[in-house]
């Protein structure tokens, strides 16, 4: 019921200040569950997937960090974030993401929890988890402010979603590797084709 209610009251919040955005390819979102990757540039990137993924429902993971403070942390549960330790990752790095997939919901993961381009880092656990679980990946990719002020000057947003990446025969170590490389070279797709689009218009 939380979750419903912020999602609407930051999509108007969104269109109020920044103006209609672009959602490409929304049809390549498929049933749940899925882990829906993204690389992290933006903190506003997570309001505009939110938004545009509607009605499924992310479950982010968040560096712990944020739960420290009581209200904070008890807003981010409500919109469905749980914490990870980044530091010292134990065995709820894992198990509770994967129990969240195979109950049928959708992970959200960035790089480390970072706004960092750390590609090795994001597809090492996107990756890893998504075969633990055994659900396919979902890359998106944000464009748009990277920051308030930016956000306020009204800049074109897009967000565009890519073909899903099946893990079924991913059971070697280099199946692995070829599902990372895939997921990296799928967010340097994506991004060609949202420039190209833009030079369209």
């Amino acid at each position: 019921m939380f979750y419903n209610f912020a999602r609407s009251i930051i999509a108007f919040c969104l269109l109020v200040i920044n103006g209609r955005y672009t959602v490409q390819n929304r049809d390549k979102v498929i049933p749940t569950p899925f882990v829906l990757v993204s690389p992290h540039t933006s903190w506003l990137e997570i309001l505009y997937l939110g938004v545009t993924i509607k009605p499924i429902k992310i479950h982010f993971m968040a560096k712990e960090e944020l739960f420290h403070n009581k209200l904070f942390g008890k807003v981010l549960r409500g919109l469905k974030a749980f914490p990870v330790n980044r530091t010292n990752p134990g065995p709820s790095a894992l198990k509770v993401p994967v129990k969240l997939l195979k109950d049928g919901n959708v992970l959200g993961i960035f790089p480390s929890g970072t706004r960092k381009n750390t590609h090795n880092q994001l597809k090492r656990g996107a990756v890893t988890i998504a075969k633990m679980a055994k659900v396919p990946i979902v890359p998106a990719y944000y464009d748009g402010p990277q920051n308030v002020k930016d956000w306020f000057k009204r800049h074109k947003v897009t967000i565009r979603y890519g073909e899903p990446i099946y893990m079924d025969d991913a059971k070697t170590k280099e199946a692995l590797e070829e599902k990372s490389l895939l997921l990296v070279a799928a967010f340097e797709k994506l991004r060609l084709e949202v420039e190209a689009s833009k030079k369209q218009k």
